[in-house]
């Protein structure tokens, strides 16, 4: 995501737009369907071969922030 923002020289705004694009098919889907605990956005996703994966799964509480550092989740609501 980040080179193709780089190669558009768009900076942090690509990077969000990149990320709606690849999105903007299943971003309305989400909050409706119950059984979505989590989208996986791959390479490919961005590249606009594939479709973001859509996990059926618990679904986190809204307002509840989520950060990866190295292979731990940390979580805070």
């Amino acid at each position: 995501m980040a080179a193709i923002a780089l190669k558009k020289k768009t900076g942090a705004r690509g990077l969000r737009a990149i990320l709606e694009q690849t999105m903007l098919d299943v971003m309305y889907e989400i909050p409706t369907n119950e059984k979505i605990g989590k989208v996986v956005i791959t390479r490919n996703s961005i590249l606009g071969l594939e479709s973001p994966k859509l996990v059926e799964g618990e679904r986190k509480m809204a307002g509840a922030q989520s950060a990866v550092v190295g292979k731990k989740s940390i979580e805070s609501a």
